[in-house]
């Protein structure tokens, strides 16, 4: 699998985060990029973002991956797990940048602009976009765990 296009979005507190990978991911990495959103640091729901980005990774799994960004990246990582196929991973350092992409077979990286710099940033977009999936039976059970609740959708109140 050639990853060509990263889809990135933010909300107001990882719009400058996001604004600097952007510039990197074209410039250094010469990837395509779909940015979702925002447009600017004003305020506004996580939410709305990452529903944009999981919509245009599910147009493309094989060329397309996701990087969402916000305060702290749980957030924005929840919006993105609510949405069936997609698989997003919190992280906040090149291990669990790595892990995410390699055990667990995540599309979408979630990471905190009030928690990392971008230097870490950078270096968790590249371990991301070049690690391949690494499956075993341990991981392939887990993601078939996962698959069934995603498919059943759980009500358990």
């Amino acid at each position: 699998m050639e990853i060509k296009r990263i889809c990135i979005g933010s909300d107001h507190a990882g719009f400058g985060l996001k604004s600097e990978l952007i510039k990197y991911i074209k410039n250094d990495l010469k990837l395509e990029i779909e940015d979702c959103g925002s447009e600017n640091a004003n305020r506004c729901d996580y939410p709305d973002f990452s529903v944009k980005v999981c919509q245009k990774v599910l147009e493309n799994t094989q060329e397309n991956l996701g990087i969402v960004v916000c305060g702290s990246g749980v957030g924005i990582s929840l919006g993105c797990n609510k949405v069936k196929g997609i698989r997003c991973g919190l992280s906040h350092d090149y291990y669990t940048a790595k892990y995410s992409k390699e055990v667990l077979n995540c599309n979408i990286m979630s990471m905190g602009e009030r928690i990392i710099g971008l230097d870490v940033a950078k270096q968790m977009v590249d371990v991301f976009i070049k690690t391949q999936y690494k499956p075993t039976e341990e991981s392939n059970t887990f993601i078939q765990e996962l698959k069934k609740i995603e498919e059943a959708n759980l009500n358990l109140h």
